[in-house]
């Protein structure tokens, strides 16, 4: 499938494509081997965490004084992909280990 490239650097992703992987507004982009990549990141997402962390009255500091660093660790060095896993799963989750299950 081909998309063109304008003046102003802009592509127009194919209806069928996003389709296929869900609308998002936003994507992270990388290059790999001379690809470029493109990944649906779903902010709405972070901002559900975010809600829910506020509502539950939980600052930053608590959060930082509540993941071992082990979580930490594996948190710094994970791709999108993970990171998105985890939100959804946070959303829903009771325990941290909900989170970062089979991971």
């Amino acid at each position: 499938m081909l998309a063109k490239l304008t003046s102003k650097n802009q592509l127009t992703l194919p209806k069928s494509v996003v389709m296929s992987v869900g609308h998002a507004e936003y994507y992270d982009i990388a290059t790999e081997s001379g690809r470029i990549i493109l990944t649906p990141v779903r902010i709405q997402q972070a901002d559900a965490v975010r809600a829910k962390l506020e509502a539950l009255g939980i600052n930053e500091q608590d959060v930082n004084d509540a993941i071992p660093a082990d979580i930490t660790r594996l948190i710094s060095n994970a791709p999108v992909e993970a990171i998105e896993r985890w939100f959804d799963r946070a959303i829903d989750a009771q325990q941290l280990s909900d989170i970062f299950k089979d991971d």
